[in-house]
């Protein structure tokens, strides 16, 4: 968080400058405030990052004079609205139907972590999947076309100053991309304000079987998926049946370039395939890379199994851990006995008095006796 403040606060105080300069903030009325990328609480640890950029959002929070105002007295964070995606209010902003932004968001998830029936997620359930995602916009400021756009007090010069000034400091992936590394990332708008926002991103094509998906590879192994965004598909008069047909071939991309996981529902030394020993491999790679701690590595491979409702024996875990260079306070290699049971245990008491209570429950779940039942009473 505290990266993410250092890199926008002086980019918003630029585009409040800006504005003010030219015009009082009475004239910037009927257009809605900026809106800057926002993220889950897991999102940070989280071993396979997951973006949702859509092209705007309709009537964000308040309308901008009073976030320059706000700007003007010193009042204002980047992170000052963040909250209300944290506590999952955007399942009540029109995930409703996989035509509009959300349900189709939720549709990509369920892509991803292999949930069968995406409507599951509307009800708030698979609460670590809905936890541990990056939601930005392609236009940090309206287009003229939303709806956001209050027209009986909007000021069109205002709102070209605004919208130019935005995109010259906030419609940038690379912004993100630098800060959040994401390793998938979903863009669902494909117009020419799409191009503009990845002008600033290394990537090579990849070849893709729908004609309305666009992927690319970064130069660090990352991949961006550009579709169109799901109103398109109702504007134009096409069934329900295309978009599905579209997030099947974004799935196969996925798998091809294994940018998935799928995890056994529960897995042991000794039963499980040479594929998914290279998936876990790869997943523990990446936790050693964001971790330093034995009880964090707990906590991210907990988080990851749970997206799957997956469970892997102690002993595994151990086993893999020492593989990956964990060690004990002594320095040492876990034993994979009862010292390995009172770890899980004391990881899952610490998260449980500090407030994480969805983690220790994470880690409660997903680590077991060889025979699937809990680690510890």
């Amino acid at each position: 968080m505290k990266a993410f403040t250092e890199k926008y606060r002086p980019l918003i105080a630029g585009f409040a400058n800006e504005l003010l300069s030219s015009a009082d903030a009475e004239q910037y009325a009927g257009i809605p405030s900026v809106m800057l990328p926002a993220w889950g609480k897991h999102y940070d640890d989280a071993l396979i990052k997951i973006a949702i950029i859509g092209k705007e959002t309709r009537g964000w929070k308040t309308e901008l004079p009073e976030q320059l105002r706000q700007l003007a007295k010193g009042e204002y964070e980047p992170t000052l609205e963040m909250g209300d995606f944290q506590n999952l209010d955007y399942l009540l902003w029109g995930a409703q139907t996989r035509y509009k932004f959300w349900g189709l968001a939720l549709y990509l998830l369920s892509a991803v972590y292999g949930v069968k029936n995406w409507e599951v997620l509307k009800r708030s359930e698979h609460e670590h999947i809905l936890n541990s995602f990056l939601w930005g916009n392609v236009y940090a400021i309206e287009t003229t076309q939303s709806d956001g756009i209050v027209k009986t007090t909007w000021n069109p010069e205002a709102h070209a100053r605004a919208f130019a000034a935005a995109a010259k400091y906030f419609n940038d992936y690379k912004l993100i991309y630098d800060l959040k590394q994401p390793d998938i990332t979903f863009i669902l708008c494909r117009d020419k304000g799409s191009n503009c926002f990845l002008r600033n991103i290394e990537k090579e094509s990849i070849a893709v079987s729908s004609p309305y998906v666009t992927a690319w590879r970064t130069k660090e192994n990352k991949l961006i998926i550009r579709m169109p965004h799901p109103g398109w598909f109702l504007r134009n008069g096409h069934k329900m049946e295309k978009i599905c047909s579209m997030v099947d071939a974004i799935r196969q991309l996925l798998s091809d370039e294994g940018a998935i996981v799928r995890f056994r529902q529960f897995m042991d030394l000794g039963q499980y395939d040479v594929r998914t020993d290279t998936l876990i491999g790869d997943i523990l790679s990446r936790c050693r890379k964001q971790t330093t701690t034995t009880r964090e590595a707990l906590k991210c491979i907990a988080l990851e199994l749970s997206k799957q409702q997956a469970k892997m024996s102690v002993r595994m875990l151990f086993t893999l851990l020492n593989k990956f260079g964990y060690r004990t306070t002594y320095g040492t290699e876990y034993a994979c006995g009862r010292g390995s049971y009172k770890t899980v245990s004391s990881a899952y008491k610490y998260y449980d008095t500090h407030g994480q209570r969805d983690v220790a429950q994470a880690i409660a779940e997903a680590f077991t006796k060889p025979d699937g039942s809990y680690a510890y009473d």
